[in-house]
C-alpha cells in the first residue's frame, strides 16, 4: 500500500494475512499520509524508485506488478475510497499502474467500520484486474 512516491514505506502483505495485520497496515499507511503531497522532481524518480525496490526486496516494478495485486485507499471528504490498480497497458508492466475507477468502493463515514473496510480490501485484492 502506498502510492510508491506519496507514502513510504510501501507495505507488501501476504494474500492470506490476518484481518488484524491488514487493518494495522491500512491504519499505519493512512496515518502516514498527508494531503497535498508535493510530487518529487522528475529527476528524483530514479533514486526514489531504486530505494523503494530495495526496501521491497524486488528487482523491478514490472515483476512486482505482474506478481501482486494492489489498491489505493484515499480519504476524500467524509468517505473512504478504495481503488483497485491494474496495468496501464495490458501485458506491459513497464508502463505502470492505473486505478480502476469503475470498480471503486466507497465507504461513507456514517457506515464505516473496521470489518467493512477489511472485507472490501480483501475482496478487491483477491480479484485480478486485466
Amino acid at each position: 500500500m502506498g502510492e510508491l512516491t506519496d507514502v513510504t514505506p510501501v507495505y507488501i502483505l501476504s494474500t492470506n494475512c490476518s484481518d488484524e495485520d491488514l487493518l494495522s497496515t491500512i491504519l499505519k499507511t493512512l496515518n502516514n499520509s498527508a494531503k497535498k503531497v508535493k510530487a518529487p522532481d522528475r529527476s528524483e524518480f530514479p533514486m526514489i524508485q531504486k530505494k523503494i525496490l530495495s526496501d521491497l526486496k524486488e528487482k523491478s516494478f514490472s515483476k512486482l506488478y505482474v506478481t501482486s495485486s494492489s489498491c489505493c485507499i484515499r480519504v476524500e471528504g467524509n468517505s473512504m475510497n478504495i481503488y483497485p490498480n491494474k496495468l496501464m497497458t495490458e501485458g506491459q508492466p513497464k508502463d505502470g499502474l492505473i486505478w480502476v475507477e469503475e470498480d471503486k468502493v466507497v465507504i461513507e463515514e456514517n457506515t464505516a467500520n473496521v470489518d467493512t473496510l477489511v472485507l472490501k480490501v480483501k475482496e478487491m485484492l483477491s480479484r485480478k484486474y486485466y
